[in-house]
Parts: structure tokens; sequence; C-alpha cells
């Protein structure tokens, strides 16, 4: 993986001016401003656009401005996805307002003051050329047109009818617009797109959808369609398709695209089978031949990346806006498919804010800029935190390295508020095995830790049961699985565990310190109420063994107990991305609870 891009930082913009400001679905740049498309803000969908003056401090109130823009001459103007800038206008593309799918498209004079409502003017284009012409994501200009991209008109119903605004002709004027059923090109059914990118000749547009199946889930294609802009709109043989499950039959759901000099690049929107598949078009070969195309799993990089809404190029990076948390980047003077050229860095609890649930993602030059949405399906986590990222390492920026842990820097889960931490401590209080989700973690990159040397500090300061049960959470992890865990990590990695046991009437028959892996494990009987010092080893000349030992002193001469587990191979065959103060990932039934401290985790080698 490549090594290092700059520092993350982010700033809550949610209630800019007195506006609520949450819940975004695109960006755009006019180069001076970023804005920030209106989507859902958690309670409903609404107007308020915001906006970022570029090159001016990010975290200050005064370079952000905000204009609730939901009701715009005489329309519901409010849930949009995506925009589009032509030089002056910024048109946001129509999607749904909470009532229906609309084709009220909002556009901005950015030459005139921003909250000045004259600077605003929509058109209701939900009825073009006989069509219906409602729902859209995204699009983009080729110098005259405007174009949508079409998404679904209905909730399941996808659509492919295409609809175009003539920059050079007044926007409200019904005849500057036109629309073209284009649903079926090359015998491949063409609908449900997310977003367009224009390469000088031809608009590219990235295939999303084609429905939904009884349960609900998206049924993804991977049919991208090409538009000849030298070609009248609405002939069929202006337009061709390829489907890339010519290449794989998971290479299918894509997001917003981007395009260079000489590449298409369609970020992966979600998993397909496990894999992730980011998709590149070398433009100056046949569109329909196989070979003209490159697909990479990212799932290669992070096995625990999930999904892309969008992508963005600037100077020899493409960064692509994380649906979740792990934000990626490529450096495209490094080839496409290998996983050494990309960089995927988990960007939550950045600024020690909640950073996850990102749409789309602009550049000024030296930063990108994510605009934030949330990630649940009922959009009730809206968000307004817009998530920042240098292209470069600052002057002097150096890649963190594992040592002295500072717990302050740790991304922090807790649905349920049951950690509190200071630099060298973390306290977890009264944490349930089924109720409590509960992780502390630090990602250093993938492969970061290997030989192993850890010191740290464990107490056991409570536990409490109402009949017989057990409780296990982890104390010290190290795993390739990021946050939010399905699965107990100690299933293939190494993890330090406290086991606490009920018998009848909740008393507590016995507390172990396990060290775990697989369905092996060996353990310590120890105390409430006494602190035990440990040290974790995997040593150069025994790789395949992973060792607790425990200690009844600070300076650690007094061992008590050496637990080993084995099984992780030799050099090379197992490494871990992620460490662990805290893990807790409903591992157990009951009400059965523990309180426990871990602190001075030292990573001597790693």
């Amino acid at each position: 993986m490549a090594d290092f891009f700059g520092r993350f930082t982010a700033y809550d913009a949610g209630a800019t001016d007195n506006l609520v400001c949450k819940g975004y679905k695109g960006a755009i740049t006019d180069g001076q401003f970023a804005y920030f498309v209106p989507f859902h803000n958690g309670a409903a969908y609404h107007g308020v656009v915001l906006r970022l003056q570029l090159r001016s401090p990010f975290k200050e109130a005064g370079s952000w401005t905000a204009f609730d823009a939901g009701a715009v001459a005489g329309l519901t103007t409010k849930g949009y996805q995506g925009a589009v800038f032509d030089g002056r206008y910024i048109y946001f593309a129509p999607h749904y307002n909470g009532a229906s799918y609309h084709g009220n498209v909002l556009r901005l004079d950015t030459t005139m003051n921003f909250k000045d409502p004259a600077a605003w003017s929509a058109y209701d284009a939900g009825s073009v050329g006989g069509l219906v012409t409602r729902g859209y994501f995204g699009g983009c200009f080729d110098g005259q047109y405007v174009y949508f991209a079409p998404h679904y008109q209905d909730q399941g119903t996808f659509h492919g009818n295409f609809l175009r605004y003539d920059a050079s002709q007044p926007f409200k004027d019904p005849a500057s617009w036109e629309a073209f059923k284009a649903d079926s090109i090359d015998g491949l059914t063409t609908i449900g797109y997310q977003g367009a990118a224009f390469d000088g000749q031809y608009v590219y547009f990235s295939p999303r959808g084609l429905g939904f199946n009884d349960a609900g889930w998206l049924k993804p294609h991977g049919n991208v369609l090409r538009y000849d802009t030298s070609k009248p709109f609405k002939d069929p043989r202006s337009w061709t398709a390829f489907g890339l499950a010519a290449l794989n039959k998971d290479a299918t759901g894509f997001a917003l695209p981007a395009v260079d000099d000489n590449y298409l690049y369609l970020p992966p929107a979600i998993v397909q089978s496990e894999k992730l598949f980011a998709a590149r078009y070398n433009r100056q070969k046949p569109f329909k031949d196989p070979g003209s195309w490159d697909i990479f799993n990212l799932n290669d990089v992070d096995g625990y990346a999930n999904g892309y809404a969008a992508c963005f190029l600037f100077g020899k990076h493409l960064a692509l806006a994380a649906t979740y948390r792990k934000i990626a980047c490529l450096d495209l003077e490094l080839p496409f498919n290998e996983a050494s050229s990309w960089t995927i860095k988990d960007a939550y609890f950045t600024d020690q804010l909640q950073t996850y649930g990102y749409t789309d993602v602009v550049g000024d030059g030296v930063y990108f800029y994510f605009a934030p949405l949330g990630f649940s399906a009922s959009m009730k986590d809206s968000h307004g935190i817009v998530l920042r990222l240098r292209r470069e390492p600052c002057p002097g920026q150096e890649e963190p390295l594992p040592g002295r842990e500072d717990l302050t820097e740790y991304a922090e889960d807790d649905l349920n508020n049951v950690i509190s931490r200071s630099s060298s401590r973390a306290t977890v209080h009264n944490i349930s095995s089924w109720d409590d989700v509960a992780f502390l973690y630090r990602d250093y990159g993938t492969g970061a830790f290997e030989e192993l040397e850890v010191e740290f500090d464990v107490r056991l300061t409570a536990a409490s049961g109402k009949g017989q049960g057990e409780a296990t959470h982890g104390v010290l992890t190290f795993s390739n699985k990021c946050g939010a865990l399905q699965d107990p990590p100690y299933t293939t990695e190494p993890a330090v565990i406290f086991y606490v046991e009920f018998g009848q009437e909740g008393v507590l028959s016995r507390s172990l310190a396990l060290m775990k892996r697989g369905g092996g494990a060996s353990y310590y009987p120890i105390s409430t109420g006494i602190t035990y010092y440990c040290k974790l080893l995997r040593l150069a000349v025994s790789m395949d063994t992973v060792t607790l030992h425990i200690y009844s002193d600070v300076s650690r001469t007094k061992l008590l107990a050496a637990l080993p587990t084995t099984g992780y191979g030799s050099w090379g065959a197992s490494r871990w991305r992620y460490i662990y103060a805290v893990w807790s990932g409903r591992d157990g039934v009951g009400s059965d609870r523990m309180s426990y401290y871990i602190e001075n985790i030292n990573v001597i080698r790693h």
C-alpha cells in the first residue's frame, strides 16, 4: 500500500448561520468556493446549501455561509443529489423532496451574492419531451449542455430518461430542454446511473442499479453508457454501452466518476461477493473492447473497505469519498491495479468528531473536502461534519509510528458511552457483553504490526451478574478489522481478553485473563482490584507464536504466567493494521457486566 498522505482535519458546520446544515449528497466547486448539495438533515429533506470559502481558515465560522434555498420560484426545491458547474451557474440535480421524486432543477448564479434570493432560480423539468424526467443523480457539462444522470423516479423504479439543458438558452424556456429515453442500448439494460463525466467528446454515465430484490437489496449493474456529443442527442446510434460483467460478474454498482487526459475512473459503490471493484477505461482504446478496461478489487488493499460515493482528480491523486469511513487515494503515477498504488485510511473520529458517511469530494489544489451525510438508511444520523484531507504531507509531518501510545488519539466507537480515557488510561465502565458495542483503536496502516513487544497494565475493577452466565471483553487486540466488528478478531488474530463467569444468582465464580486465537486459548486466574503488568511478545525466532507474559510487579521481574497461542505462521504470514485498547462486539449473552482499565501501553517493537 502507498505509504502515506497528509493529515485529516474536520469541522462541524452543522449550525452555520443558525440553519440546520446537515445531510448533503454532493459537492461542487467554482474555484473560489466549495458548495455542498442539500439532501436530508436527519428530520426532513431540505434545501439548505452550505458553502465554504476555499483557502480560508477551515475551522473558523467566518469561512462558512449557508442559505436556505428550499422554496425558490414557487417550487419545493429540496432533496438534491449532485451538482454541475458551467463556469457561471451551479445546477443542482433534482431527486426527492420528501413528498415525491421531482424534476425541480435549482440554479445558483455564482457571480451574485450567495444570500441574495435573486441569485437563485428554479425550473420544473419534470416532464420534458413527453417523458417523466424526475429523479436524477449528478451530471456534467460539455461546454454547451448540462446533462443530468437518470437515477430513479419511484421507489424501486430506476429509469433511463436522460435529460439535458442548453446553457446558452433561457433557463426557464421549455425549448431549452430535451430528453431521450436510452434505457436499452447495445442489448444492455441502461437505467439507474450515478453521475457523469465529459472527456471533450463523450459523456460517460456511471452505472449503479437496476432495481431491488424481494428483500429490499439493490440489484446493481455494470453497464457503462457513453454518448457522443458530436452526434444527435436523440439518435440511438449516438449511444454505446459496455457491460463490465465481461471482466468480472461482480464488477457492478459504481458511483460518481471522474475523467483525466487518458482515463475514465469509476469508484466502487458497494461490495459484491466480498469484492469492491474500481474500474478504469483507457480512452485511447475502443470503448467496447474488454482489453481497454482495468478493474481492481480495493479489498485487496483493505479487506474492510466498504464502498465509495464519488471520486475527484487533482494533480497526481484520485481521491475517493467513503460512504462509511475509509477514505481511499490512488497515486496516478503508479499502476492502477496494484495494491501498492493505493492508500486507504480510516478517517473516523478525526479531531474528536464522528467523521463518517461521505457522499462526494472536491479539491482546491492543496486539500480534498468531503461532503457529509451519515451512514444509516433512515438518515437519522445525518450530520454536517465536513472532512478535509491534505493531498501531500504537511511540512515536517511524519507518518505516526507506534510507541508509547496516546489514547486520546485513538478512534472510538462507543454506542452507550461506557469508555472514558486520558492520554495513558482507558477505563471501561460497567460494560455488557451483549448490550454494549465499544471499541478504542488506532490505524497504523496495512502491515504495521508483525514482530511484537508490547507492554501494558490492566486491572479488572468489578464484575456483576444477575444469574448464571459469563462476560467476555477484549483488552488488547491486534487486528485487520476496523471498528464495529461483527465477528471477534480472535478467530485469526491475537487477543488479550478478560473473562468472568457467574454461578447461580450471579455469584462470581471465576475471572480469567485469556490469550486467545481461534478455538484455542490459554488462561490465568486473576482477581478484581489488582493491577497486572503485562508484556505481549512475538519474536523473530518464533513467529508462529504470540505469548502473553503476566507479572506482579511494575519492573516485570516476577512472572506469574506465560500464555502462548500459535498458528501465526512465519515472517510475512500474519501482519496487523489496527491496535485495540478496548474491544467489545456483543460477544456474549445476558446482562453480565464488568469494569476494567488498561493503561501505559508501550509498543517497543512492531
